[in-house]
């Protein structure tokens, strides 16, 4: 935060990014942060990556599984 030099990273599981992910853009805890880290996305990166973008944050890392329902994957904004 420019205002008073501190970085405010959310570390959340999510345990599905894609289910929660109008929840977490109508927060304004989260989308106050710097930094977003989700964890237990249930991602699959080539399908989802246009699809979970932020507006005002950057997509720096997806991480997933081919598999169904697999409990792995990293995102972060």
């Amino acid at each position: 935060n420019l205002y008073n030099n501190s970085l405010n990273v959310l570390f959340h599981n999510v345990a599905n990014l894609r289910y929660k992910f109008d929840y977490i853009l109508n927060d304004f805890g989260f989308m106050n942060a710097d930094i977003l880290m989700f964890c237990e996305c249930h991602t699959k990166p080539f399908r989802d990556f246009n699809s979970l973008k932020i507006n005002g944050f950057k997509l720096l890392h997806m991480s997933g599984s081919d598999k169904e329902n697999s409990s792995n994957g990293l995102t972060v904004y």
